[in-house]
């Protein structure tokens, strides 16, 4: 026990309880899950790690230069007032299988290990894990890399307590016994810890060589600020050196600037391998004594005993502010894995069990929808409170389906009025607005248009009032009849209607398909809450050809109501005609101050004049009975729009989309259809694929880990 007891002086109890702590996470398997506070060895072959690690745990590691580590190794000291030694394997992200980890978990359980023999441990945990072996000068299958970690406990009255974890020495090419895809696989490796930001960094580099020539400075870039350089063989370069300068330089912070700073170390020679570990330790002092290296650098920088109070410093001050946010993770990831397996569902195997699900399923769908279509969304939590901010679609009230279609009927009510017609009027005379109508001929509003509504603008023609009234003089030249001079025929305003509806039907086709969208987007986020995923795109296809069923009812009631329109115009409606007298009323004032004054010339239809109400003595035609008429026929045709119009947004809203696609969308999905359905249709729609199993063993594995990792973990910290 010479050679176990080398290491560190007596170290706070606290220490030991918080790396305890980790530790344990660690042991169950929660580093697989959460990255957990560490230290962590990289560097490149031959650069003095192992000897660098053999001098921080006094345990004697193998020299075979055939040997390939092909797994990470960690080793935990503790302080203990009794000397102890443990061995085990950490199983790796990739084993599921719960034989399969308890296998490796029980290696070392019973088994009394001589830490002379390493190798022959590392050997026997390779064989464990299932790698090739390699023994003998040739091995027979080239190197392969296993996740799982071989931890090595060791405690003792004069232990430190310190964690280290060793990673496989990277390679730079391939030879007899590495092949290219060793060298991507252990660089992968080593940079999957590298990548980990819990991880504190010993970056090994060897005085041998320049530091640029050595892979693992260009792979810790980003990771500097939480970085230990570690300079192993300062006597390879010779006193007084290029090379020796250059790395006294970098142990001074200036070439290759690291969070932590650097290190200097030295291996014992090859003449020195029977060396105990103080005899190590008085050769290393006695080098660096009178050398250049202390001549340059801080004692506390040089030397194994000093970098193991370091280390063991700066790992507990590592762990101890990481605690909180571990306690934090430990939690939330608790609570994700629990989500997914709600969102899973209970295991279902039997058609007992697919049938049971189903209703249950179709019951808690019935109970949203319903609510949902009620629009009183304080009956479930599913539907978010303003001032909770549950997820980002909760907020936006996208699971608010009644308010989604309240809001999309306001956005077509406006379009309709803005961009219903074929033309855009910019201005208006002036007994269009004693009448109340010239905002509404202008389709003026401050609301802003979205998707589908504010596509409609882009083909509508601009006119004013003066230039729309040519052409509607000429057009009534084509109906007139028997009439008496200034009086109009009726069907002008037929064909006047027709042109300031015509394009309400295209409008009412957006809405309606926009409406639906909105309530194929609901039953999606419905069913994704409520069902595990694969029953949720089940009864998703199974709903689509339902709603586009009700979309094309719509429709047709729609075309139905269009049709009666496009027929004789008819309207009982007081306010037509009370509107109608009011603008002749007003037309004739202003003919009567106008007299027959020269008019100013007037864009044509197609220019795009800027909006505006026209003054009240724009219109400057001479007073003509043409001119009466063309303008009595344009105020009757309008006004009978608007009045229609209004009719026409409460009819579509009232007695299509909400009868056709909104009432009775909770019955889309019911108890009872899926009650009565045969076995085998119940086991198609709710049987589990494969990887759904093993995803819910997967997360199952994670809960247990979690959970265990969290109550030991909240158990040591409260100590």
């Amino acid at each position: 026990m010479e050679e176990i007891s080398k290491l560190e002086k007596l170290q706070n109890e606290d220490m030991r309880i918080v790396l305890d702590a980790v530790d344990n996470l660690r042991a169950v398997g929660v580093n697989n899950i959460i990255p957990l506070p560490q230290i962590v060895a990289c560097g490149d072959q031959s650069t003095g790690k192992s000897s660098l690690l053999e001098a921080l745990t006094g345990i004697p590691f193998p020299r075979d230069t055939g040997l390939c580590t092909r797994f990470a190794t960690q080793f935990i000291l503790r302080r203990a007032d009794k000397v102890s030694i443990s061995v085990t394997i950490i199983p790796g992200p990739t084993r599921v299988d719960k034989d399969e980890r308890q296998h490796l978990e029980n290696f070392g359980k019973g088994k009394t290990f001589d830490p002379t023999k390493l190798g022959e441990l590392i050997e026997e945990a390779t064989q464990v894990m299932g790698l090739p072996p390699l023994t003998g000068k040739k091995p027979k299958v080239v190197c392969a890399f296993s996740h799982d970690v071989l931890s090595i406990a060791i405690s003792g009255p004069d232990r430190p307590s310190l964690t280290l974890v060793d990673t496989p020495g990277l390679i730079k090419s391939s030879g007899k016994y590495q092949s290219l895809e060793d060298i991507k696989t252990i660089e992968a490796l080593v940079k999957s810890y590298i990548d980990q930001d819990s991880t504190i960094l010993l970056a090994v580099l060897s005085t041998t060589y320049q530091h640029e020539l050595q892979q693992i400075p260009s792979m810790i870039t980003k990771a500097a600020p939480r970085t230990l350089g570690i300079i192993t063989k300062p006597d390879g370069p010779g006193a007084d050196t290029a090379l020796e300068t250059e790395y006294i330089e970098l142990a001074q912070n200036q070439v290759l600037p690291l969070g932590h700073g650097w290190h200097v170390v030295r291996n014992r020679s090859e003449k020195e391998m029977s060396f105990d570990m103080k005899q190590r330790d008085q050769s290393e002092r006695d080098f660096f004594a009178g050398s250049n290296w202390t001549s340059k650098l801080k004692p506390a920088q040089l030397g194994v005993p000093t970098l193991n109070d370091r280390l063991a410093k700066l790992l507990y001050q590592h762990v101890q502010a990481a605690i909180p946010s571990l306690q934090i993770n430990l939690k939330e990831k608790l609570q994700e894995v629990q989500i997914k397996l709600d969102k899973l569902g209970p295991g279902r195997g039997t058609i007992q069990e697919h049938r049971g699900l189903l209703v249950e399923i179709a019951s808690h769908f019935q109970r949203l929808a319903e609510v949902a279509i009620d629009g009183n969304y304080k009956k479930d939590p599913f539907f978010g409170l303003p001032s909770i901010k549950v997820s980002t679609d909760v907020v936006t009230g996208e699971r608010r389906l009644h308010t989604l279609v309240q809001d999309a009927h306001r956005q077509f009510s406006h379009a309709i009025r803005r961009h219903g017609s074929k033309y855009e009027f910019t201005e208006t005379p002036a007994e269009w607005d004693a009448a109340g109508s010239s905002n509404d001929l202008l389709g003026l509003s401050d609301t802003v248009l979205r998707s589908p509504y504010n596509g409609f603008a882009s083909d509508q023609k601009k006119t004013t009032y003066a230039t729309y009234l040519k052409y509607v003089q000429e057009t009534e030249k084509y109906y007139r009849g028997a009439q008496l001079s200034g009086m109009f025929n009726p069907d002008i305003v037929d064909e006047l209607f027709h042109e300031h509806s015509s394009r309400w039907s295209d409008l009412a086709k957006a809405h309606i398909e926009n409406v639906n969208s909105q309530c194929k987007n609901f039953i999606k986020k419905l069913l994704s809450q409520i069902a595990p995923r694969d029953i949720a795109a089940r009864l998703g296809a199974r709903v689509r050809p339902i709603l586009q069923h009700r979309e094309e009812e719509a429709l047709k009631v729609l075309d139905k109501f269009l049709q009666v329109e496009r027929g004789v115009l008819m309207t009982y409606d007081p306010d037509f005609t009370f509107t109608v007298e009011q603008i002749r009323k007003e037309r004739l004032k202003r003919k009567s101050v106008e007299g027959t004054r020269p008019s100013t010339t007037s864009p044509v239809i197609g220019e795009s004049p800027s909006r505006s109400k026209m003054a009240r003595t724009d219109t400057k035609n001479q007073i003509s009975t043409d001119g009466i008429a063309a303008e009595d026929a344009f105020s009757v045709s309008w006004v009978y729009c608007r009045n229609q119009r209004e009719h026409f947004v409460a009819y579509l809203t009232k007695h299509v989309i909400e009868p056709y696609m909104i009432e009775g969308l909770d019955k889309i999905i019911s108890p009872k259809d899926f009650g009565s359905m045969t076995d085998e249709e119940a086991r198609l729609l709710a049987t589990e694929a494969e990887e759904l199993i093993e995803e819910r063993k997967g997360l199952l594995r994670e809960k247990e880990i979690l959970e265990k990792g969290k109550t030991d973990f909240d158990a040591a910290l409260k100590k």
